[in-house]
């Protein structure tokens, strides 16, 4: 187990379970521990510090990449443990018509392997966008990288009529120039890209406030 100087007992005794702690010993250290154990993740429920929940929207509106106003603000263990809850939350509920999942590549290869991995009866990967321009077909969720990795490109959405995610994980400064606040109605941002920490596994997703069936199955599936 890691050393953690100003953590407690009871904060120890969770990271020996193998909890997930955001911040944990930090918050614990600021603001006692309470502060650091609502922070929980993978637990029967999701609490978050409103102390935290503030200062993010407060980075993205000091950046400029993000508008985080009349959204909903919601954690995951990396933004990978949110890229199948999103495709799980935009399917629709009838499985007789699955959602087909498409991405321009270069593309991150988790959105396939996790599509894949779960094998869900509500969705199924379906490749590469372009191939589906010209298609009658009509559930379609896309990601949309902006910026892509590697090649720095701003995609914007293909499909008419998609269901749109939109993965800004590079869109920070010390990546990209920001040309504008990204304002799409589901977006996903992670921390480790905006501070370095490639370990921090902190993820988050801005679904836009009218978006409650995304958020009653974002919050249902942690």
């Amino acid at each position: 187990m890691m050393h953690l100087p100003c953590a407690s007992k009871r904060l120890r005794s969770i990271l020996a379970r193998g909890e997930s702690i955001i911040l944990g010993a930090l918050l614990e250290a600021a603001c006692g521990e309470q502060c650091s154990c609502n922070l929980r993740l993978a637990s029967d429920e999701l609490c978050y510090h409103q102390h935290l929940h503030v200062t993010i929207r407060l980075l993205h509106d000091a950046v400029g990449n993000a508008v985080t106003k009349d959204k909903y603000l919601i954690f995951g263990t990396g933004s990978t443990q949110l890229i199948n809850a999103l495709i799980y939350a935009l399917s629709p509920e009838n499985s007789s018509s699955p959602a087909s999942i498409v991405a321009t590549p270069p593309f991150y290869p988790m959105y396939k392997s996790q599509t894949d991995l779960f094998n869900g009866r509500e969705y199924e990967w379906e490749g590469i966008t372009s191939n589906w321009v010209n298609s009658t077909v009509k559930n379609f969720i896309e990601f949309v990288t902006a910026p892509n990795n590697p090649d720095g490109l701003m995609h914007e959405p293909i499909l008419g009529g998609s269901s749109v995610i939109y993965d800004h994980a590079y869109y920070w400064p010390h990546f990209t120039a920001i040309p504008y606040s990204a304002d799409g109605d589901v977006m996903l941002f992670s921390c480790s890209k905006s501070s370095g920490h490639a370990g921090s596994r902190f993820g988050q997703c801005y679904p836009k406030l009218e978006e409650t069936k995304i958020y009653s199955s974002l919050d249902s599936t942690q």
